[in-house]
């Protein structure tokens, strides 16, 4: 199993925050948090109900949490206002129709609960090439050069769509779904490259605006 990047890391930490004494849907929890460096942020969690959803059965089997079930993000089997705070992980990218699950989320969280996300900025430069890359050459040889690319299983590399990876997009959904932006920033991940390629890489991104940084972090609450 790769490392986790530090905004993974940052991420787990800034929910950590919303978890603590909080039910807590985990949507597309996937194979938990099984690497070492997330492991001791999990167990601080402290929340007071944990249940993953993720809609990959394979992926399921081998999760490290024990409440775990196989779901579709529009269509959750939970009651009415049941959890405190939902969190997506690198999940949304995925969604070929992120408002219904944005609806779902909505009806799944309390009056003042808090949808907390994570997923990679449309805009981002590898990103874009990646989605030309992925259209002109075959599914799997393109899963096989992400996979070695980026070190992450074959398995794990899931058809993206992006339709609410920007700040102007997510906005217009979440108003479009009874929810509203509470929080917006965008994160680099580590250089992608190694070595000179590295440096002249974060030369040139550092003056790539805002929207053109790796990942998002978000937080999304009801609307009355």
């Amino acid at each position: 199993m790769t490392k986790p990047i530090w905004n993974q890391i940052l991420f787990y930490q800034f929910l950590a925050s919303y978890t603590k004494s909080a039910r807590w849907l985990d949507l597309g929890c996937g194979r938990g948090t099984k690497d070492p460096a997330l492991v001791p942020i999990r167990r601080a969690m402290n929340e007071t109900l944990y249940v993953g959803v993720d809609l990959d059965f394979e992926s399921l089997c081998d999760c490290n949490e024990s409440s775990r079930i196989c779901a579709a993000g529009f269509l959750l089997p939970f009651r009415d206002a049941t959890f405190e705070v939902v969190s997506s992980n690198m999940v949304f990218e995925h969604l070929e129709n992120p408002c219904q699950v944005l609806e779902e989320v909505r009806r799944v969280l309390m009056p003042d609960g808090t949808l907390v996300l994570h997923t990679p900025s449309s805009l981002h430069y590898s990103l874009l090439a990646g989605r030309l890359l992925s259209s002109a050459i075959p599914k799997r040889f393109y899963r096989n050069l992400v996979s070695r690319f980026t070190g992450r299983n074959e398995k794990d590399i899931f058809e993206t769509h992006y339709k609410a990876n920007t700040a102007r997009r997510l906005s217009e959904l979440a108003t479009k779904c009874g929810m509203r932006v509470t929080s917006f920033s965008y994160l680099d991940t580590p250089a992608t490259f190694r070595g000179r390629i590295a440096i002249l890489e974060q030369f040139v991104c550092q003056f790539f605006p805002q929207a053109m940084k790796s990942t998002i972090f978000a937080t999304l609450r009801r609307t009355p």
